[in-house]
Protein backbone atom coordinates (compact mmCIF):
# COMPACT_ATOMS: atom_id res chain seq x y z
CA UNK A 1 0.00 0.00 0.00
CA UNK A 2 0.67 3.88 -0.03
CA UNK A 3 1.28 3.97 3.70
CA UNK A 4 3.72 1.03 3.25
CA UNK A 5 5.99 2.66 1.22
CA UNK A 6 6.39 5.88 2.73
CA UNK A 7 7.14 4.03 6.27
CA UNK A 8 9.78 2.31 3.92
CA UNK A 9 11.10 5.44 2.93
CA UNK A 10 11.00 7.41 5.91
CA UNK A 11 12.83 3.85 7.88
CA UNK A 12 15.71 4.64 5.23
CA UNK A 13 15.96 8.23 5.97
CA UNK A 14 15.98 7.53 9.72
CA UNK A 15 18.37 4.81 9.07
CA UNK A 16 20.51 7.43 7.22
CA UNK A 17 19.99 9.95 9.98
CA UNK A 18 21.14 7.51 13.15
CA UNK A 19 24.76 6.29 11.48
CA UNK A 20 27.00 3.84 12.22
CA UNK A 21 29.18 3.55 15.76
CA UNK A 22 32.62 3.60 16.01
CA UNK A 23 33.43 -0.34 15.86
CA UNK A 24 31.60 -0.47 12.47
CA UNK A 25 33.53 2.66 11.03
CA UNK A 26 36.71 1.33 12.40
CA UNK A 27 35.82 -2.60 10.91
CA UNK A 28 34.72 -0.46 7.14
CA UNK A 29 37.67 1.23 7.06
CA UNK A 30 40.12 -1.72 7.60
CA UNK A 31 38.16 -4.11 5.43
CA UNK A 32 38.00 -1.50 3.03
CA UNK A 33 41.81 -1.70 3.19
CA UNK A 34 42.68 -4.98 4.15
CA UNK A 35 42.13 -7.09 0.24
CA UNK A 36 44.17 -8.42 -2.34
CA UNK A 37 46.90 -5.74 -1.99
CA UNK A 38 47.78 -6.95 1.43
CA UNK A 39 47.83 -10.67 -0.47
CA UNK A 40 49.86 -9.21 -2.47
CA UNK A 41 52.56 -7.95 -0.88
CA UNK A 42 54.52 -11.24 0.21
CA UNK A 43 54.95 -11.74 -3.30
CA UNK A 44 56.28 -7.71 -3.66
CA UNK A 45 58.48 -8.57 -0.40
CA UNK A 46 59.73 -11.37 -2.27
CA UNK A 47 60.78 -9.12 -5.27
CA UNK A 48 62.56 -6.09 -3.47
CA UNK A 49 63.83 -7.78 0.12
CA UNK A 50 62.34 -6.44 3.37
CA UNK A 51 64.95 -3.98 4.46
CA UNK A 52 63.82 -2.05 1.20
CA UNK A 53 60.65 -2.99 1.73
CA UNK A 54 60.20 -1.75 5.31
CA UNK A 55 61.35 1.36 3.91
CA UNK A 56 58.89 2.04 1.19
CA UNK A 57 56.14 0.82 3.27
CA UNK A 58 56.72 3.54 5.65
CA UNK A 59 57.19 5.77 3.31
CA UNK A 60 53.75 5.34 1.61
CA UNK A 61 51.99 4.55 5.18
CA UNK A 62 52.94 7.87 6.24
CA UNK A 63 52.19 9.43 2.81
CA UNK A 64 48.58 7.05 2.73
CA UNK A 65 47.64 8.17 6.55
CA UNK A 66 48.36 12.33 5.58
CA UNK A 67 46.20 12.37 2.56
CA UNK A 68 43.56 11.00 4.55
CA UNK A 69 43.55 12.86 6.95
CA UNK A 70 44.15 16.17 4.71
CA UNK A 71 40.75 15.12 2.66
CA UNK A 72 38.58 15.20 5.82
CA UNK A 73 40.24 18.77 6.74
CA UNK A 74 39.14 20.27 3.77
CA UNK A 75 35.70 18.97 3.54
CA UNK A 76 35.56 20.21 7.20
CA UNK A 77 36.72 23.17 6.06
CA UNK A 78 34.64 23.52 3.16
CA UNK A 79 31.21 22.55 5.34
CA UNK A 80 28.88 25.75 6.22
CA UNK A 81 25.10 25.60 7.46
CA UNK A 82 23.97 26.07 4.05
CA UNK A 83 25.60 23.86 2.04
CA UNK A 84 28.09 20.84 3.18
CA UNK A 85 30.07 18.51 0.81
CA UNK A 86 29.45 14.58 1.14
CA UNK A 87 31.61 12.99 -0.97
CA UNK A 88 35.31 13.37 -2.78
CA UNK A 89 33.70 14.31 -5.68
CA UNK A 90 32.04 17.34 -3.57
CA UNK A 91 35.04 18.52 -2.13
CA UNK A 92 36.99 18.70 -5.32
CA UNK A 93 34.11 20.19 -7.14
CA UNK A 94 33.86 23.03 -4.33
CA UNK A 95 37.29 23.74 -4.81
CA UNK A 96 38.05 23.81 -8.56
CA UNK A 97 34.53 23.18 -10.16
CA UNK A 98 33.43 20.87 -12.33
CA UNK A 99 36.88 20.18 -13.86
CA UNK A 100 38.41 18.51 -10.81
CA UNK A 101 34.95 17.09 -9.81
CA UNK A 102 35.63 15.16 -13.36
CA UNK A 103 38.99 14.21 -12.12
CA UNK A 104 38.13 12.35 -8.99
CA UNK A 105 35.69 10.93 -11.26
CA UNK A 106 38.12 9.02 -13.25
CA UNK A 107 40.40 8.55 -10.71
CA UNK A 108 37.29 6.65 -8.58
CA UNK A 109 36.19 5.13 -11.23
CA UNK A 110 39.63 3.59 -12.39
CA UNK A 111 41.03 2.82 -8.84
CA UNK A 112 37.68 1.21 -7.84
CA UNK A 113 36.49 -1.02 -11.09
CA UNK A 114 40.33 -1.66 -10.38
CA UNK A 115 39.79 -2.97 -7.13
CA UNK A 116 36.69 -4.60 -7.99
CA UNK A 117 38.64 -6.72 -10.90
CA UNK A 118 41.43 -7.77 -8.29
CA UNK A 119 38.97 -8.96 -6.13
CA UNK A 120 37.48 -10.72 -9.32
CA UNK A 121 40.81 -12.33 -10.24
CA UNK A 122 41.70 -13.13 -6.50
CA UNK A 123 38.73 -15.46 -5.65
CA UNK A 124 39.03 -17.10 -9.38
CA UNK A 125 42.91 -17.51 -8.67
CA UNK A 126 42.06 -18.91 -4.83
CA UNK A 127 39.04 -21.08 -6.37
CA UNK A 128 41.46 -22.78 -8.79
CA UNK A 129 44.37 -23.03 -6.38
CA UNK A 130 41.73 -24.87 -3.96
CA UNK A 131 40.36 -27.38 -6.39
CA UNK A 132 43.39 -27.84 -7.28
CA UNK A 133 44.71 -29.10 -4.09
CA UNK A 134 41.69 -30.71 -4.13
CA UNK A 135 42.19 -32.81 -7.01
CA UNK A 136 39.35 -30.95 -9.36
CA UNK A 137 40.59 -28.80 -12.19
CA UNK A 138 37.94 -26.02 -13.63
CA UNK A 139 38.36 -24.44 -16.75
CA UNK A 140 39.30 -20.63 -16.02
CA UNK A 141 37.16 -18.79 -17.79
CA UNK A 142 33.94 -20.75 -16.45
CA UNK A 143 35.17 -20.49 -12.67
CA UNK A 144 34.79 -16.47 -13.44
CA UNK A 145 31.41 -16.79 -14.67
CA UNK A 146 30.52 -18.64 -12.24
CA UNK A 147 32.11 -16.17 -9.72
CA UNK A 148 30.95 -12.86 -11.56
CA UNK A 149 26.89 -14.43 -11.22
CA UNK A 150 27.51 -14.57 -7.04
CA UNK A 151 29.47 -11.00 -7.23
CA UNK A 152 26.35 -9.60 -9.18
CA UNK A 153 24.11 -10.63 -6.51
CA UNK A 154 26.04 -9.17 -3.69
CA UNK A 155 26.38 -6.18 -5.52
CA UNK A 156 22.11 -5.35 -4.67
CA UNK A 157 23.44 -4.18 -1.38
CA UNK A 158 23.44 -0.73 -1.24
CA UNK A 159 24.17 1.12 2.05
CA UNK A 160 26.96 0.78 4.13
CA UNK A 161 24.64 -0.31 7.32
CA UNK A 162 24.01 -2.99 5.09
CA UNK A 163 27.29 -4.06 4.21
CA UNK A 164 28.09 -4.10 8.52
CA UNK A 165 28.00 -7.74 8.81
CA UNK A 166 29.42 -8.70 6.01
CA UNK A 167 32.24 -6.30 6.43
CA UNK A 168 32.66 -7.79 10.01
CA UNK A 169 32.64 -11.45 8.93
CA UNK A 170 35.11 -10.79 6.30
CA UNK A 171 37.72 -8.85 9.02
CA UNK A 172 37.62 -12.04 10.92
CA UNK A 173 38.45 -14.51 8.20
CA UNK A 174 41.16 -12.31 6.76
CA UNK A 175 42.79 -12.07 9.81
CA UNK A 176 42.54 -15.77 10.28
CA UNK A 177 43.93 -16.37 6.83
CA UNK A 178 47.00 -13.94 7.36
CA UNK A 179 47.77 -14.80 11.36
CA UNK A 180 48.00 -18.45 9.42
CA UNK A 181 50.26 -17.36 6.59
CA UNK A 182 52.48 -15.11 8.61
CA UNK A 183 52.74 -18.31 11.83
CA UNK A 184 53.71 -20.34 8.92
CA UNK A 185 56.29 -18.13 7.36
CA UNK A 186 57.78 -17.36 10.88
CA UNK A 187 58.35 -21.37 11.41
CA UNK A 188 60.02 -21.51 8.29
CA UNK A 189 62.12 -18.51 9.24
CA UNK A 190 63.29 -19.84 12.54
CA UNK A 191 64.14 -23.39 10.67
CA UNK A 192 66.58 -21.40 8.42
CA UNK A 193 65.27 -21.18 5.17
CA UNK A 194 64.04 -17.51 3.64
CA UNK A 195 65.85 -15.44 1.21
CA UNK A 196 66.26 -11.53 2.75
CA UNK A 197 67.73 -10.41 0.11
CA UNK A 198 65.64 -8.91 -3.58
CA UNK A 199 67.10 -8.44 -6.80
CA UNK A 200 66.48 -4.19 -6.21
CA UNK A 201 65.74 -3.77 -9.54
CA UNK A 202 64.04 -0.59 -10.88
CA UNK A 203 61.30 -2.68 -12.37
CA UNK A 204 60.70 -4.57 -8.73
CA UNK A 205 61.25 -1.49 -6.86
CA UNK A 206 58.35 0.48 -9.12
CA UNK A 207 56.54 -2.67 -8.79
CA UNK A 208 56.46 -2.33 -4.99
CA UNK A 209 55.47 1.08 -5.21
CA UNK A 210 52.54 0.00 -7.31
CA UNK A 211 51.17 -2.69 -5.50
CA UNK A 212 52.04 -0.66 -1.62
CA UNK A 213 49.74 2.52 -3.47
CA UNK A 214 47.35 -0.16 -4.28
CA UNK A 215 47.18 -1.60 -0.42
CA UNK A 216 45.81 1.58 0.47
CA UNK A 217 43.09 0.82 -1.58
CA UNK A 218 40.24 2.65 0.61
CA UNK A 219 40.53 6.27 0.25
CA UNK A 220 37.09 6.72 -1.75
CA UNK A 221 35.54 4.97 0.87
CA UNK A 222 36.84 7.29 3.59
CA UNK A 223 34.23 10.16 3.37
CA UNK A 224 31.22 7.74 2.50
CA UNK A 225 32.17 6.26 5.90
CA UNK A 226 32.71 9.00 7.70
CA UNK A 227 29.40 10.76 6.35
CA UNK A 228 27.50 7.42 8.12
CA UNK A 229 29.69 8.02 11.10
CA UNK A 230 28.72 11.44 11.54
CA UNK A 231 25.19 11.56 10.22
CA UNK A 232 23.17 14.98 11.33
CA UNK A 233 25.78 15.69 13.03
CA UNK A 234 28.18 17.49 10.51
CA UNK A 235 29.25 20.48 12.64
CA UNK A 236 29.72 18.79 15.76
CA UNK A 237 33.75 18.92 16.79
CA UNK A 238 33.19 16.16 19.01
CA UNK A 239 31.95 13.44 16.14
CA UNK A 240 34.18 14.68 13.89
CA UNK A 241 37.82 14.59 15.97
CA UNK A 242 36.03 10.66 17.07
CA UNK A 243 35.96 9.90 13.58
CA UNK A 244 39.92 10.99 13.02
CA UNK A 245 40.73 8.62 16.35
CA UNK A 246 39.10 6.20 14.53
CA UNK A 247 40.86 6.51 11.05
CA UNK A 248 44.17 6.61 12.19
CA UNK A 249 43.60 3.07 14.53
CA UNK A 250 42.80 1.93 11.33
CA UNK A 251 45.58 3.34 9.51
CA UNK A 252 47.81 1.87 12.57
CA UNK A 253 46.21 -1.84 12.36
CA UNK A 254 46.46 -2.01 8.92
CA UNK A 255 49.90 -0.70 8.85
CA UNK A 256 51.44 -3.11 11.00
CA UNK A 257 49.64 -5.92 10.03
CA UNK A 258 51.19 -4.98 5.86
CA UNK A 259 54.19 -4.81 7.22
CA UNK A 260 54.31 -8.21 9.50
CA UNK A 261 52.85 -9.92 6.65
CA UNK A 262 54.51 -8.69 3.62
CA UNK A 263 58.06 -8.71 5.23
CA UNK A 264 57.82 -12.11 6.86
CA UNK A 265 55.85 -14.15 3.97
CA UNK A 266 58.29 -12.50 1.41
CA UNK A 267 61.12 -13.57 3.43
CA UNK A 268 60.01 -17.15 3.99
CA UNK A 269 58.48 -17.72 0.64
CA UNK A 270 60.83 -15.96 -1.85
CA UNK A 271 60.04 -18.23 -4.27
CA UNK A 272 56.64 -17.13 -4.65
CA UNK A 273 55.43 -16.03 -7.56
CA UNK A 274 51.68 -16.02 -7.09
CA UNK A 275 49.45 -12.40 -6.39
CA UNK A 276 47.70 -14.31 -3.56
CA UNK A 277 49.62 -15.46 -0.64
CA UNK A 278 46.49 -17.69 0.63
CA UNK A 279 46.61 -19.58 -2.71
CA UNK A 280 50.12 -20.14 -2.84
CA UNK A 281 50.18 -21.88 0.41
CA UNK A 282 47.00 -24.02 -0.31
CA UNK A 283 49.31 -25.40 -3.70
CA UNK A 284 52.43 -25.80 -1.98
CA UNK A 285 51.79 -26.80 1.78
CA UNK A 286 50.47 -30.37 2.42
CA UNK A 287 49.11 -28.82 5.29
CA UNK A 288 45.32 -29.47 4.62
CA UNK A 289 44.52 -26.60 7.00
CA UNK A 290 46.02 -23.85 4.07
CA UNK A 291 43.20 -25.15 2.14
CA UNK A 292 40.76 -23.88 5.11
CA UNK A 293 42.82 -20.41 5.07
CA UNK A 294 42.52 -20.33 1.71
CA UNK A 295 38.87 -20.58 1.36
CA UNK A 296 38.39 -18.66 4.09
CA UNK A 297 40.20 -15.72 2.07
CA UNK A 298 37.62 -16.24 -0.93
CA UNK A 299 34.71 -15.98 1.03
CA UNK A 300 36.31 -12.83 2.62
CA UNK A 301 37.15 -10.91 -0.61
CA UNK A 302 32.98 -11.98 -1.79
CA UNK A 303 31.89 -10.33 1.33
CA UNK A 304 33.67 -6.84 1.16
CA UNK A 305 33.20 -6.68 -2.79
CA UNK A 306 30.00 -4.20 -2.45
CA UNK A 307 32.03 -2.03 -0.09
CA UNK A 308 34.63 -2.05 -2.56
CA UNK A 309 32.00 -1.75 -5.35
CA UNK A 310 30.04 1.38 -3.40
CA UNK A 311 32.20 3.97 -4.57
CA UNK A 312 32.17 3.22 -8.37
CA UNK A 313 28.65 3.21 -8.23
CA UNK A 314 28.70 6.41 -6.62
CA UNK A 315 30.65 7.96 -10.05
CA UNK A 316 28.25 5.85 -12.30
CA UNK A 317 25.11 7.49 -10.38
CA UNK A 318 26.39 10.52 -11.17
CA UNK A 319 27.17 10.26 -14.88
CA UNK A 320 24.31 7.63 -15.80
CA UNK A 321 21.50 7.69 -13.10
CA UNK A 322 17.91 8.66 -13.86
CA UNK A 323 18.27 12.42 -14.71
CA UNK A 324 22.05 12.78 -14.66
CA UNK A 325 22.09 15.15 -12.54
CA UNK A 326 25.33 15.77 -10.44
CA UNK A 327 24.72 15.89 -7.11
CA UNK A 328 27.32 18.30 -5.49
CA UNK A 329 27.63 20.55 -1.94
CA UNK A 330 25.37 23.12 -3.64
CA UNK A 331 22.33 21.10 -4.95
CA UNK A 332 20.87 19.07 -2.33
CA UNK A 333 17.60 17.11 -3.10
CA UNK A 334 15.07 17.37 -0.47
CA UNK A 335 12.38 14.21 0.30
CA UNK A 336 9.05 15.08 1.97
CA UNK A 337 9.97 12.49 4.69
CA UNK A 338 7.05 12.98 7.44
CA UNK A 339 9.03 15.53 8.91
CA UNK A 340 12.63 14.65 9.02
CA UNK A 341 15.15 17.19 8.09
CA UNK A 342 16.51 17.47 4.43
CA UNK A 343 18.45 14.47 3.16
CA UNK A 344 21.24 15.19 0.88
CA UNK A 345 20.18 12.84 -2.38
CA UNK A 346 23.93 11.37 -2.08
CA UNK A 347 23.19 9.77 1.42
CA UNK A 348 19.60 8.10 0.15
CA UNK A 349 19.73 4.47 -0.19
CA UNK A 350 18.38 4.44 -4.27
CA UNK A 351 15.18 2.62 -3.48
CA UNK A 352 14.41 5.99 -1.17
CA UNK A 353 14.76 7.85 -4.42
CA UNK A 354 13.81 6.35 -7.04
CA UNK A 355 11.18 4.12 -5.66
CA UNK A 356 7.30 4.46 -6.89
CA UNK A 357 5.96 5.80 -3.50
CA UNK A 358 4.21 9.01 -3.43
CA UNK A 359 7.11 10.43 -2.52
CA UNK A 360 8.95 13.73 -4.09
CA UNK A 361 12.79 14.47 -4.83
CA UNK A 362 13.07 17.56 -5.87
CA UNK A 363 16.23 20.01 -6.88
CA UNK A 364 16.27 23.56 -5.63
CA UNK A 365 14.26 25.13 -8.01
CA UNK A 366 12.83 22.46 -10.30
CA UNK A 367 11.23 19.44 -10.03
CA UNK A 368 13.77 15.89 -10.55
CA UNK A 369 10.92 13.58 -12.12
CA UNK A 370 11.02 9.55 -11.81
CA UNK A 371 9.36 7.00 -13.73
CA UNK A 372 8.42 3.53 -12.94
CA UNK A 373 11.83 2.34 -14.87
CA UNK A 374 13.70 4.18 -12.38
CA UNK A 375 13.21 1.12 -9.94
CA UNK A 376 15.15 -1.31 -11.88
CA UNK A 377 18.19 0.88 -13.36
CA UNK A 378 20.26 1.01 -10.84
CA UNK A 379 20.34 -3.38 -10.99
CA UNK A 380 21.02 -3.18 -14.29
CA UNK A 381 24.02 -0.35 -14.28
CA UNK A 382 25.68 -2.85 -10.84
CA UNK A 383 25.48 -5.50 -13.39
CA UNK A 384 27.07 -4.32 -15.71
CA UNK A 385 29.89 -2.61 -13.58
CA UNK A 386 30.10 -6.04 -12.49
CA UNK A 387 30.32 -7.59 -15.74
CA UNK A 388 32.56 -5.20 -17.23
CA UNK A 389 35.25 -5.73 -14.68
CA UNK A 390 34.96 -9.66 -15.38
CA UNK A 391 35.84 -8.98 -18.70
CA UNK A 392 38.83 -7.15 -17.64
CA UNK A 393 40.30 -10.01 -15.67
CA UNK A 394 39.42 -12.66 -18.32
CA UNK A 395 41.53 -10.32 -20.65
CA UNK A 396 44.87 -9.84 -17.84
CA UNK A 397 45.27 -13.48 -16.52
CA UNK A 398 47.67 -12.20 -13.88
CA UNK A 399 46.74 -11.08 -10.46
CA UNK A 400 50.11 -9.30 -9.55
CA UNK A 401 49.83 -7.67 -12.57
CA UNK A 402 46.56 -6.56 -11.82
CA UNK A 403 47.22 -4.90 -8.59
CA UNK A 404 50.05 -3.25 -9.79
CA UNK A 405 48.92 -1.98 -13.01
CA UNK A 406 45.68 -0.14 -11.48
CA UNK A 407 47.89 0.54 -8.53
CA UNK A 408 49.83 3.17 -10.58
CA UNK A 409 47.01 4.40 -12.91
CA UNK A 410 44.31 4.67 -10.57
CA UNK A 411 45.64 5.15 -6.65
CA UNK A 412 48.62 8.18 -7.53
CA UNK A 413 45.79 10.27 -8.95
CA UNK A 414 43.41 9.83 -5.86
CA UNK A 415 46.77 10.57 -3.15
CA UNK A 416 48.07 13.53 -4.82
CA UNK A 417 44.40 15.08 -4.80
CA UNK A 418 43.82 16.06 -1.30
CA UNK A 419 47.27 17.95 -1.27
CA UNK A 420 46.39 19.53 -4.31
CA UNK A 421 43.22 20.70 -2.84
CA UNK A 422 44.57 21.69 0.81
CA UNK A 423 46.89 24.11 -1.15
CA UNK A 424 44.50 25.75 -3.34
CA UNK A 425 42.19 26.10 -0.28
CA UNK A 426 45.42 27.88 1.73
CA UNK A 427 46.06 29.53 -0.90
CA UNK A 428 42.30 31.44 -1.27
CA UNK A 429 42.56 31.71 2.58
CA UNK A 430 40.22 28.84 3.70
CA UNK A 431 42.67 26.82 5.60
CA UNK A 432 45.44 28.90 7.34
CA UNK A 433 48.84 28.83 5.65
CA UNK A 434 51.27 26.23 7.16
CA UNK A 435 54.54 25.90 5.64
CA UNK A 436 55.22 22.54 7.29
CA UNK A 437 52.16 21.50 5.68
CA UNK A 438 52.66 23.14 1.96
CA UNK A 439 56.49 21.32 2.01
CA UNK A 440 54.07 17.96 2.95
CA UNK A 441 51.74 18.71 0.11
CA UNK A 442 54.20 19.44 -2.48
CA UNK A 443 56.27 16.46 -1.49
CA UNK A 444 52.92 13.70 -1.56
CA UNK A 445 51.98 15.61 -5.13
CA UNK A 446 55.73 14.95 -6.62
CA UNK A 447 56.08 11.22 -4.90
CA UNK A 448 52.73 10.39 -6.47
CA UNK A 449 52.93 11.77 -9.90
CA UNK A 450 56.45 9.98 -10.09
CA UNK A 451 55.05 6.45 -8.59
CA UNK A 452 52.12 6.81 -11.44
CA UNK A 453 54.65 7.38 -14.28
CA UNK A 454 56.92 5.06 -13.68
CA UNK A 455 55.03 2.47 -12.48
CA UNK A 456 52.65 2.58 -15.10
CA UNK A 457 55.19 1.88 -17.57
CA UNK A 458 56.82 -0.59 -16.25
CA UNK A 459 53.21 -2.81 -15.66
CA UNK A 460 52.81 -1.90 -19.37
CA UNK A 461 55.59 -3.15 -20.11
CA UNK A 462 55.32 -6.78 -18.21
CA UNK A 463 51.94 -6.16 -19.86
CA UNK A 464 53.06 -6.26 -23.43
CA UNK A 465 55.63 -8.68 -22.36
CA UNK A 466 53.59 -11.66 -21.21
CA UNK A 467 50.19 -10.71 -20.35
CA UNK A 468 49.66 -14.49 -19.40
CA UNK A 469 51.95 -15.17 -16.57
CA UNK A 470 50.67 -18.01 -14.74
CA UNK A 471 48.97 -17.20 -11.31
CA UNK A 472 49.99 -19.90 -9.53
Amino acid sequence: SSDSKINDVEGSVEEVVSGIRAWEAYMSLVRGNLGPGTLNLPYAFARVGWIRGLIILLAVSIQGAYSMLILLKCKRALQSPHSSPETFMDVSFATFGRYGKFAVEICISILQLGVCCVFLELVSTNLQAGLSGLGYGINPTICTLLITIVLIMLSMFRKIRQLTWLTTGANVMMFIALFSATTEALIVIHQGHGNTSGSGSATDVFFFLSSMFYAYEGIAIVLPVENSFCRNKHLSPTRTRDFQNVLIGAICTLSSFMLIVGASCGTAFSDITSGSITAYLATERTNPWFKVVNALTLLAVLLTFPLQLYPAIEVINEWFGPGCRPRCCQNRARVSNGGHRPVPASELDESALYSSAPTRLYVPGQAQPYTYRCRFEWIIRRALTVLVCAGVTTSINNLALLVALFGSVGSPGLVLMPSVIHLRLQYTGKVPVAIPAVVMDVMVILFSLMVGIAGAYFAISQLTEDPQVPKV
